[in-house]
């Protein structure tokens, strides 16, 4: 498959943008039975698009956090490339705007420290098919507004892109987009990418797909077309 293949031996490790041996994590609130990830240990190749699927509660998101390195394991082990360690992006596509600035602002604009300069800004927008940047983020649609958050990510020229797309309604068109936007990133921008999404359609435009249940990796495909992602997703929910 385009993610992991196999257990890397310490002289592939610089092949990996990210990987994961044997990660558990457990909450202290949650139930004492329950593990958020069990023993899950996964890879993803430089510049190959991943993506993440599974029922809900099945620890997409916690998988993300733990390889933006926003949540620590409770056991086992993560390791970053080189560079990746020092160039993530992380995007939580609910997280949207809501100031009156333009497009351009918004995506420029850091918490701390020097904007985005202008070339980044343009490439990201380019990539993420946003246009005019001068528009009022209060005017955006809201695949419009997904876009902008995605474009601001891309600003940074991240190695790592890590996106978590919240659940959505059957026929939307959010997830297919950005999963779009990431496989022209992946192409364009030498970025390594995993998506969590729920949408097939989205997750078809991945190099691999790897589907998790009750924190376990329970299955992976490499190239997937739309019918083997469903067929798989409906055996999980048949589970």
């Amino acid at each position: 498959m385009g993610g992991f293949e196999g257990s890397p031996t310490p002289f592939e490790y610089q092949d990996y943008a990210v990987t994961l041996d044997n990660v558990s994590k457990r909450y202290p609130d949650a139930d004492p039975g329950r593990c958020a990830l069990e023993d899950l240990s996964l890879g993803v190749r430089k510049g190959r698009f991943c993506a993440v699927m599974g029922p809900p509660k099945s620890g997409k998101t916690t998988l993300l956090q733990c390889m933006a390195g926003i949540v620590r394991p409770s056991s086992g082990t993560v390791r970053w490339g080189d560079a990746e360690a020092d160039s993530i992006g992380v995007v939580r596509t609910d997280d949207l705007p809501h100031s009156g600035s333009s497009v351009r602002d918004f995506v420029s604009a850091r918490p701390e420290g020097p904007q985005r300069s202008d070339r980044d800004v343009r490439n990201a927008c380019r990539v993420a098919r946003l246009w005019p940047r001068r528009r009022d983020v209060r005017e955006l649609t809201a695949v419009q507004l997904k876009k902008a958050t995605l474009a601001r990510a891309l600003a940074d020229s991240p190695l790592l892109l890590l996106v978590d797309e919240p659940a959505c309604r059957p026929g939307e068109e959010h997830s297919r987009v950005l999963g779009d936007i990431v496989r022209r990133a992946v192409r364009t921008l030498e970025v390594t990418a995993v998506m969590a999404t729920d949408d097939p359609l989205a997750a078809s435009r991945a190099d691999s797909v790897v589907f998790l249940r009750d924190g376990r990796l329970v299955d992976a495909m490499a190239k997937a077309s739309v019918d083997e992602i469903t067929d798989c997703l409906h055996f999980l929910d048949e589970r």
